[in-house]
């Protein structure tokens, strides 16, 4: 029966019970939603649990607290990252040991945490830029050549920029 069902007690984020349930499972993968459930809590209450820990984290942050000094919304907080930490070393120790298995787990890894182990896709952008380039002719063909530019520019085509120089 799941722990939603038969919880008789109000849950706190100190419960070492709750505690090591949504640890082991964000070790093993699971996204919050699903273990607060597995902990037998409603992912709300986890997310208005992480959210408040965290800012009990930033308020703590530059100062020298113990263990017991942080709210336990911080303390929960921060199981929660050592839980994923362990998630993220044992997906690595899979990947660089490159068994048959390191693909499943890089993958896990890229759909998990995208910002730090997704594949970049990087963007490219063509600029415009300046284009130089020369030709090595016959002295007859430069003449044609010579040829076609005069009456092109009868009929009013301009090679050069106003202002602009030839060579």
């Amino acid at each position: 029966m799941p722990k939603l069902l038969y919880r008789t007690t109000m849950p706190h984020p100190d419960d070492p019970e709750i505690i090591a349930s949504i640890t082991a499972a964000v070790n093993k993968g699971h996204p919050l939603a699903s273990a607060a459930a597995l902990a037998g809590i409603h992912d709300e209450t986890l997310y208005h649990w992480t959210a408040k820990g965290r800012e009990e984290l930033a308020q703590a942050e530059g100062h020298t607290l113990l263990w017991e000094e942080l709210g336990s919304h911080a303390r929960l907080v921060i199981h929660i990252k050592e839980a994923l930490a362990g998630l993220v070393d044992e997906a690595l120790d899979h990947v660089r040991a490159g068994g048959k298995d390191w693909a499943a787990w890089m993958t896990l890894l890229e759909r998990r945490m995208p910002k730090d182990f997704g594949r970049n896709q990087a963007e490219a952008q063509a600029l415009p830029a300046p284009l130089g380039f020369a030709v090595l002719l016959p002295p007859e063909a430069v003449q044609g050549l010579l040829d076609i530019a005069q009456r092109a520019q009868n009929r009013g085509a301009r090679f050069l920029p106003p202002g602009g120089e030839s060579p």
